[in-house]
């Protein structure tokens, strides 16, 4: 078929597909050298860039090389946010004790994000608006420099984001044409757990914890 409609969503494809392929490459961009340390004389003077990665890691190191993951007088943050602890220590399983591999988890993390960010933006716009917005996000230098340590942040961000996509989707679990009832309470449940995650993430979620409920309340009009 050589409509013009075809060919206008072949063109759109094509420009979609390449699109697409330059925000991938722009992320396998940031995982070049990831032994280097945080650039020095950035214009982000903010201390967790040379603290934090030891920190919040520090629960999975030490049950990798001691077997426990509380050492008795010292800082524990593993007690209170063991999300990432946990996803470490099963990575040290693996890779052993390994700054890169912790850094790499935190960048395929970054990964979700872009695509998590996509579909909310898509969710409400067209395609080449959720395309944006990923673009904005794989080229930000604040995020190519924090995206690349292993802190808390970037998990926190990846169930905020998975908590709003579902928070935008629920107009269709309420749709009078379809059964949707365990539907909609699975979503919501779903909800639940991620903003429990986040928290159990970084406590501080507590404070973007309501931009979800405020999209569930949105949802139901």
């Amino acid at each position: 078929d050589n409509s013009p409609v075809s060919n206008s969503s072949i063109y759109s494809s094509w420009i979609s597909g390449f699109w697409i392929a330059a925000i991938a490459l722009l992320v396998a961009m940031h995982a070049i050298h990831l032994r280097a340390d945080f650039p020095n004389y950035s214009p982000w003077m903010d201390y967790s860039k040379y603290t934090d990665e030891g920190w919040y890691d520090k629960a999975a190191i030490e049950h990798y090389v001691l077997g426990s993951w509380y050492v008795h007088g010292d800082f524990n943050p593993g007690v209170a946010l063991p999300v990432l602890p946990a996803l470490e220590w099963v990575l040290f399983r693996f890779t052993g004790v390994s700054l890169v591999a912790a850094r790499l988890l935190l960048l395929a993390v970054f990964a979700l994000n872009l695509i998590m960010g996509y579909a909310v933006v898509r969710s409400q716009a067209p395609r080449w608006a959720g395309l944006l917005a990923s673009s904005l996000l794989a080229v930000n230098a604040f995020l190519y420099a924090f995206s690349r340590l292993a802190i808390l942040e970037m998990l926190l961000i990846l169930f905020l984001l998975a908590s709003w996509l579902l928070a935008l989707r629920l107009p269709g679990a309420l749709s009078p044409m379809q059964r949707t009832r365990r539907r909609q309470t699975a979503m919501l449940i779903a909800i639940g757990l991620l903003l429990c995650l986040m928290v159990l993430t970084k406590t501080t979620a507590i404070f973007v914890a309501p931009s979800a409920l405020f999209l569930i309340w949105h949802s139901y009009g």
